[in-house]
């Protein structure tokens, strides 16, 4: 007989903390990108991204939404709160070498990390900083595959 397990629903993220998640996020992007083509990719003002970036105000959802249409990271950690991360349905080929190149300089990262024959904490959240979007790039190179392959995602 299989065991099962109730558990509580996990309470939502207090308004603040999506704040505060929205804002690291947007400013991430931002500077990736520049504070411009977030404003026109969200349809929106340069002050209202100003505002989520200083935490003044909270946009609205498809606001927040679309600025994965700016990068697929653009909510990494607002959508972390809630425990969910978003991998585009389709990859743009574009990316791939973009992808190798990140890969690359995750290899040479931890090469220098593992100079000295250990790999302390500070260093190994230093990786996980280069290897959690690389994870999203993969998974999206498997999706891809399921779909070639007919199976679901």
């Amino acid at each position: 007989m299989t065991q099962r397990t109730k558990s509580a629903r996990k309470a939502a993220p207090r308004k603040a903390d999506v704040s505060a998640a929205l804002a690291l996020d947007w400013q991430t992007v931002s500077f990736q990108h520049g504070k411009g083509e977030l404003a026109d990719t969200i349809d929106a003002d340069p002050k209202t991204v100003n505002r989520a970036i200083t935490g003044e105000t909270l946009p609205e959802g498809h606001k927040m939404l679309a600025s994965l249409l700016v990068d697929p990271t653009a909510l990494k950690n607002t959508l972390a709160l809630y425990g969910f991360r978003v991998v585009p349905i389709q990859s743009e080929a574009a990316n791939d070498l973009n992808t190798l190149a990140d890969l690359s300089g995750l290899v040479t990262a931890f090469i220098k990390v593992l100079e000295d024959g250990r790999r302390d904490h500070v260093e190994t959240l230093d990786l996980a900083l280069l290897i959690a979007p690389l994870i999203a790039k993969l998974s999206t190179i498997v999706d891809e595959a399921r779909g070639i392959q007919g199976l679901a995602a």
